[in-house]
Formats: structure tokens, C-alpha cells, sequence
């Protein structure tokens, strides 16, 4: 009877080039950005902590840059994944949003931005040295959240090709994660096409209606056209089912009855 259940994250990566032998990880390639989409009802933090944890054990640096929950969130998830504090604190920097330069009644949203840009530069910079390996993981988590601050749809477009890998000669990944609740909103909906067309893997969540219930689907990005060097193990959009129990994701092939009895 074939397996129906798994613990392995659905989606692995190889060296590009079609003579590439080596084995498929879950690391996202140097220059490679995976655009991750979750909803209110379906967060993808699971997701988020599965590129963290398999990023670490690598070694691999991370510059973390969070909208939404504090550092000592995070690393209460990271060390429950068996995690040692020690790469913690060597590897792993974080910045919260307002833990930043404050918005000021004399400044603009488009001075603030620009200082957000700037520090995120200055940070991606001070990690990508030159024949560094492995290469450093960017997160930003969300982008979602900028629209609140008044920056304008151009502003915001303009603010996220600074850090996107495809605009940036330096070599490093990124991981950036949009809500897609705000689909409707034309604007919302702008933004989003706009971060497709400079990924290379898009990641959607959403729920099946019971708590830690949801599907993941992966797509291919704009940026991965030729078959011979795509990093994803798919051709077109697979979806998977997955159940979150306690500090653990299972996922299920989409369509089994018995998935989640």
C-alpha cells in the first residue's frame, strides 16, 4: 500500500543546471525568492519555521524582519524543533517593526520607508560577504502590514524590489509572506502581482475549515520558465493537505477520504 501521510515539508530544491546529480534539500537556492501567501484562518508560520529550522542546522545565517510577533516568539518555536540556543544567538538576527525608527509627525510614510529600505540594505549587506557559504536567508514577514502605514502602491512596489534577489547583485534567498485576505482591494491585488512577477516559487495557504486544517498550494513563479532548471520538484500547481498537531505538520496528497480522520 503506498504511503499516504508524511512528515517531510512537500516541496525540495536542487543546484540549478540540468547535470545537477546532487540530492534534493529544502533549501531555497542563492538568489531565489519563495513569495508565501497565507490568510487570517490559515497563517503560514508553519511554513516559515520549517525554512528557519532546516536554514540553522545548515548553518545558513538569517535576517529576519517581522511585522507581526517578537524575537522571543520566534525562538520559543525554533528551540522547540530541537534547535540549540547557541546557533540562536550566532545566526539568527532579528528586528521587529517597532523596534525600528518610529514614525514621527514630521516624517512621511515615504521617509519612513525609505529608512526601512536603508536598514534593510545595510543588513542583507553586512551578511552576504564575499565567498561566504552558506549564502544568509532573508525573511520579511509581512508586507501586508506596510499598506497600513500610508505609503502609496508605487512607494510600496518600489520599497519591495529593493530586497527582492532579482534587483540585487548581492547573494543571498528570500523568503517574503503576504496576507491574502485583501485580495478584493484592487491595490492589494496589484502588489501581489507585482511580487509574482519577481518570484521564483509562490506558497498559498488556506484552511479546510477545522483548526491546524488547511491545503498548501506551490506554484511556479514567473522567474522559473525552463523545466531544466527549476528548482521545484512540480511543473505546474500541486497542492497538499496538511494537519498541524502540537510542533508537528503532517501532509496528506490532496483528495485521500481518509485524510484527516
Amino acid at each position: 500500500m503506498a504511503q499516504t501521510t508524511t512528515k517531510e515539508f512537500p516541496l525540495t530544491f536542487a543546484a540549478f543546471g540540468p547535470q545537477s546529480d546532487a540530492p534534493r534539500l529544502e533549501q531555497i537556492p542563492t538568489s531565489s525568492a519563495v513569495l508565501l501567501v497565507d490568510r487570517i484562518n490559515a497563517p503560514a508560520t508553519f511554513i516559515v519555521l520549517n525554512f528557519i529550522t532546516k536554514a540553522l542546522k545548515r548553518r545558513r545565517p538569517i535576517w529576519f524582519l517581522s511585522y507581526n510577533h517578537f524575537r522571543e516568539h520566534w525562538e520559543s518555536l525554533i528551540q522547540k524543533q530541537g534547535i540549540q540556543s547557541s546557533l540562536l544567538q550566532s545566526l539568527f538576527k532579528f528586528q521587529h517593526v517597532l523596534e525600528f525608527e518610529p514614525m514621527t509627525l514630521q516624517s512621511s510614510p515615504s521617509d519612513w520607508l525609505d529608512m526601512l529600505s536603508d536598514l534593510i540594505k545595510q543588513q542583507i549587506s553586512e551578511l552576504c560577504e564575499p565567498g561566504h557559504e552558506p549564502t544568509p536567508l532573508v525573511i520579511i514577514d509581512d508586507i501586508s502590514s506596510l499598506m497600513w502605514s500610508g505609503a502609496s502602491l508605487e512607494e510600496l512596489i518600489r520599497f519591495s524590489k529593493g530586497f527582492y534577489p532579482i534587483y540585487n547583485e548581492l547573494q543571498y534567498s528570500l523568503v517574503a509572506v503576504l496576507h491574502g485576505d485583501l485580495m478584493d482591494d484592487q491595490e492589494n491585488q496589484i502588489l501581489f502581482n507585482q511580487l509574482v512577477h519577481m518570484s521564483h516559487v509562490i506558497l498559498r495557504t488556506s484552511s479546510l475549515g477545522g483548526q491546524g486544517l488547511g491545503e498548501l498550494t506551490i506554484s511556479r513563479g514567473p522567474l522559473c520558465l525552463d523545466d531544466m532548471h527549476l528548482p521545484v520538484t512540480i511543473s505546474a500547481n500541486q497542492t497538499t493537505q496538511y494537519r498541524i498537531d502540537d510542533n508537528s505538520v503532517t501532509f496528506y496528497p490532496k483528495g485521500l477520504d481518509r485524510a484527516f480522520i
